[in-house]
């Protein structure tokens, strides 16, 4: 078995025991959309421009609360944060934290999301 083919079983478990975990603990909602982590860069818009998370959407850390209710307004939605450290999506958590969002979770930077998601970035 070779390195890529140990990779791709690597992924496709972990996918399924968060599946698994997602059904048990009742985080997944009915809706297919809900069901799928919202990943939102807070970084600046050139910093976007430049490179960014495949999936993400753009709003800068500074306009999170004011911005979210735009994309979603599913308080128990998983909604994943990254920055270039860490820093702003910290921010942005709690601003989204004292807004009633319970499932933020701080990615750090992007290249700590893309190492570990193993996807393509956009541009």
């Amino acid at each position: 078995m070779n390195i890529a083919n140990m990779k791709k079983i690597h992924l496709s478990l972990t996918a399924a025991l968060i599946l698994l975990c997602s059904f048990s603990t009742g985080l997944l909602a009915d809706n297919e959309n809900t069901s799928k982590p919202f990943i939102i860069d807070v970084r600046s818009k050139p910093e976007y421009g430049l490179k960014h998370f495949e999936d993400a959407i753009h709003i800068p850390y500074q306009q999170i609360g004011a911005e979210i209710s735009k994309h979603t307004d599913d308080k128990n939605r998983h909604i994943i944060l990254y920055c270039g450290s860490g820093k702003r999506a910290g921010i942005a958590k709690e601003t989204l934290e004292s807004l009633g969002y319970t499932h933020v979770e701080n990615a750090g930077g992007l290249q700590d999301l893309l190492d570990r998601e193993q996807k393509p970035t956009g541009k």
